[in-house]
């Protein structure tokens, strides 16, 4: 285990002091072929974890923290004008593997209020996501404010 070792120890360094690429050649003792096996292993797996858990983990991760943030002051900045003002919108969204959303739009909505739709329309289309890959996601998104 003294490689292994050694490499949880320079772990933290990794891309800032050492490349991978040396990591593998001087810590690991990896071969050429090996490397590029590996290599091969780690793509496979990853494009195979993409397209399931992944690709819903950026999506959940990325809309939370806009909700947190921006949605919850759109809807405040509207509650001096509107103090009842609440509902549930939901957001059709489209991205494309770059993670940039091409399309937003509110598919239903019990709340009127234009310029909230518009802020949390604006939100969204902000919102970059990791690039991923297979096809592009599609989905609808519900927001409650109350």
């Amino acid at each position: 285990g003294g490689r292994l070792a050694l490499l949880q120890q320079i772990e933290p360094y990794l891309g800032k002091f050492y490349s991978m690429d040396w990591v593998r050649r001087n810590v690991l003792q990896l071969t050429e072929d090996e490397i590029e096996e590996m290599q091969k292993e780690m793509d496979a797996e990853e494009e195979y974890h993409m397209d399931n858990a992944e690709r819903d983990g950026i999506v959940a991760g990325a809309a939370q923290a806009a909700q947190q943030n921006y949605l919850q002051k759109c809807w405040l900045s509207r509650l001096k004008d509107s103090p009842e003002l609440k509902g549930q919108l939901v957001l059709q969204l489209e991205i494309s593997r770059r993670g940039k959303v091409k399309d937003v739009r509110i598919s239903e909505s019990t709340i009127q209020d234009e310029t909230l739709r518009n802020c949390v329309t604006q939100v969204f289309e902000r919102i970059t996501f990791r690039a991923f890959k297979g096809p592009e996601i599609s989905l609808s998104y519900p927001i409650t404010f109350e």
